[in-house]
């Protein structure tokens, strides 16, 4: 009874070790792909919800309220890789801490 536990204990630590490492990779590709962006690069607004962790509606009202620059071609709208990271600089707030 307890060898049968434990072997499913064994073999759950062993699939939760193989998605860790899974989730490990996907992160470093994320970050790769995001460092392989130079300055001069357009981005979508896909790319920079992603690079953001926001939504659309979040997007759009900081082009409108916030001041992000953009450009719109036909239906499209583009982001350059130096107003983004320039906009993030400059809307950068300190950090409290937490007591």
């Amino acid at each position: 009874m307890l060898s049968a536990k434990f072997n499913a204990l064994a073999c759950l630590y062993r699939s939760i070790a193989q998605e860790t490492e899974k989730i490990e990779k996907l992160k470093e590709e994320k970050q790769t792909s995001v460092d392989k962006t130079s300055t001069n690069e357009f981005l979508t607004s896909e790319q920079v919800m992603e690079i953001l962790d926001i939504s659309d509606t979040t997007l759009y009202w900081h082009r409108r309220k916030r001041g992000l620059k953009f450009i719109k071609k036909g239906k499209n709208i583009y982001y350059r890789k130096s107003d983004l990271d320039k906009w993030m600089s400059e809307n950068t707030k300190g950090v409290r801490h937490v007591r």
